[in-house]
């Protein structure tokens, strides 16, 4: 058998060429691909942080990253107050060809469905009988007596402890020898150790409001002295201290009006601001003037004994 030394020659050249490019071609395409991450989310609010053979951060509705090395990647989206965050999700960019990945967060608004706290009205029989009802009216059994006292109750909600649950403040209704005595309860009506105040030495019992004012996640309880005919429109701020399980003086203390009979309170961020302000209104005296007043409470010193707070004009 005889051989062409040169046809074998180029055929070994023509093969050893195609070896090379199919080598190079094998071995480089890695480097040479280009791969994107992509996030999108429904919050500008939203953060994320993303692990894998790259460790990226971001935030906000749109995010993407271009010339990221290939393998598997896991997002792990941060919280945001109110929302539902969206669960963690893994995803893999092949090593050997371009290629995109995108990552959907979907925040979900929670809606709270809150129920609802009623006390008995000020007639000269009725007891301080407290129920609860679910949000859309049905009774839940919670119902408990909160005074051992007539003319009903004056009822608020607000988390006093700190625990993340709303609890149950009661105040003594309007009767001529009632205290002004507050009271808190749990969810269920059962009344919490240390949770009580007797906030003036007034009679007529007490109006009772809570909100948290220092941002510190627990809410304060604000009180107004009840409409007796000699009360003066005086409004105080107390605050739980959970080491001595008892409520303290915040140093908020101030005569709302310079009429008699006591002061209706509430709270609420008037302002805008992020941070509630008092809201209070005239007690029901003969010479009754709409008159409704907002103000500011300063928690900036650092002992709660020494809070003050003033007047918002408008």
């Amino acid at each position: 058998m005889k051989f062409d030394t040169r046809h074998d020659l180029k055929f070994l050249l023509i093969s050893l060429a195609i070896s090379v490019f199919f080598f190079f071609s094998f071995t480089s395409t890695p480097e040479a691909c280009y791969r994107i991450i992509n996030v999108t989310t429904n919050l500008e609010e939203a953060t994320f942080i993303i692990n894998g053979p790259g460790s990226y951060s971001g935030s906000g509705t749109s995010w993407s990253l271009g010339g990221v090395p290939g393998g598997t990647y896991t997002i792990v989206f941060g919280d945001v107050k109110g929302y539902v965050t969206p669960p963690s999700e893994s995803q893999t960019l092949v090593t050997y060809d371009n290629d995109t990945i995108t990552f959907i967060g979907e925040y979900e608004w929670i809606v709270v469905k809150k129920n609802i706290i009623v006390g008995a009205g000020p007639g000269s029989r009725n007891l301080g009988l407290v129920k609860v009802f679910s949000h859309d009216g049905t009774e839940t059994g919670v119902s408990f007596l909160a005074h051992g006292y007539k003319y009903g109750v004056n009822v608020a909600s607000g988390d006093i402890d700190g625990d993340g649950i709303d609890e149950i403040i009661t105040g003594v209704g309007p009767g001529p020898q009632n205290p002004a005595e507050v009271k808190v309860f749990d969810r269920n009506g059962n009344q919490l150790t240390g949770l009580s105040v007797t906030a003036y030495e007034y009679k007529y019992g007490v109006n009772v409001a809570s909100a948290d004012f220092d941002g510190d996640g627990i809410d304060e309880i604000i009180t107004g002295a009840g409409p007796g005919p000699q009360n003066p429109a005086e409004v105080k701020v107390f605050v739980y201290d959970s080491l001595e399980q008892r409520f303290i003086d915040s140093g908020v203390d101030f005569t709302a009006y310079d009429t008699k009979y006591g002061v209706k309170v509430t709270a609420g961020d008037a302002d805008g601001d992020g941070i509630p302000e008092i809201i209070t209104e005239r007690g029901p005296g003969p010479t009754y003037i709409r008159d409704i007043k907002i103000w500011k409470v300063d928690t900036s010193s650092s002992d709660i004994g020494q809070w003050s707070a003033s007047r918002i004009a408008y």
